[in-house]
């Protein structure tokens, strides 16, 4: 079986640990922080370049996945990763995912879902700055953190102002237009099926394209 997330795959097989016993096994630990450290380097990619509906990415990079699928630098899922890669000595690796999301904010605003064109309408929980932040506890790297901190105060800007209630509280949103909208709600009627097809079967399209909005801003939501 091919196994699509490293640390994902961790925490499952933990778990299962546990549901068989309430004493965790510590052969089962090691197996699995063999399998961990033995991982990293097959989540490494580095494509610099723009190409179809990939974006390319200055640095080194890590994907969740060993296999085929979910092969981008996603947002808030490469914070937890980033955590790992801290602690098994691959600090370099840290540096380079939080150097490449900074570019996405300097070049589109925002970091994005992942560093795929489908993805420039939204993005994800904002742990860029606790990523920093356990880089900078590693490294003590003043002028590093001095440098990044303009985009990190500009993804703070966006937050702060493309997503934002009437009120003042922070809330998940998106810039789909109207065509990716229009995309989404036929998506949901595939992926959801025939009760989802019923509901949305006699509405408008505004009313349509607002349900979309509003499934794109949960994706946003991680």
């Amino acid at each position: 079986m091919k196994y699509r997330y490293v640390l994902y795959m961790a925490v499952i097989n933990i778990s299962l640990s546990l549901a068989k016993s309430p004493v965790i096994d510590v052969g089962d630990i090691a197996e699995v922080r063999d399998f961990i450290k033995k991982s990293w380097e097959k989540t490494v990619r580095f494509s610099p370049e723009d190409s179809g509906q990939h974006i390319g990415l200055p640095y080194r990079y890590t994907v969740p996945s060993i296999s085929d699928s979910f092969q981008a630098l996603y947002y808030w899922d490469t914070y937890f990763t980033g955590e790992g890669l801290i602690l098994d000595g691959h600090i370099d690796l840290a540096i380079s995912n939080v150097e490449n999301m900074l570019y996405l904010v300097e070049r589109y605003g925002k970091m994005l879902n992942g560093n795929r064109t489908f993805f420039e309408n939204r993005s994800q929980p904002p742990f860029l700055s606790m990523m920093i932040e356990s880089i900078y506890r590693k490294t003590f790297d003043k002028e590093w953190l001095a440098r990044v901190l303009p985009n990190l105060e500009k993804e703070y800007l966006f937050w702060m102002t493309h997503r934002m209630t009437p009120v003042g509280l922070n809330r998940y949103s998106n810039e789909a237009t109207l065509a990716q909208k229009r995309r989404i709600v036929d998506v949901l009627k595939k992926r959801l099926g025939p009760n989802f097809r019923k509901k949305v079967e006699y509405l408008s399209e505004g009313k349509q394209l607002e349900i979309a909005s509003h499934y794109i801003a949960e994706a946003e939501s991680g």
